[in-house]
């Protein structure tokens, strides 16, 4: 059970991370409060139509959500 709790743990803190790097990422677009917005809508799977607006942010949305989708896929694959 130790081990489970342990790939949660590590999978939150890579969400978070991935979090803080893509609003950091967004903000050289975006004002801070709608870079952290999107990098969170974007980390949640929820999505976001800020980025309809500019190329560049639709390819750092996908390059987001091809990462979190991986990791999501790895993650699974080590638990089951």
């Amino acid at each position: 059970m130790k081990e489970y709790f342990k790939k949660i743990e590590v999978l939150a803190v890579v969400f978070v991370f991935f979090i803080v790097i893509f609003t950091a990422i967004y903000s050289s677009e975006l004002k801070f409060t709608d870079a952290f917005y999107t990098a969170v809508s974007f980390q949640t799977f929820t999505g976001t139509n800020v980025v309809e607006n500019k190329d560049k942010l639709k390819i750092i949305a996908s390059i987001q959500l091809i990462l979190s989708y991986l990791l999501v896929a790895i993650v699974l694959y080590s638990i089951l």
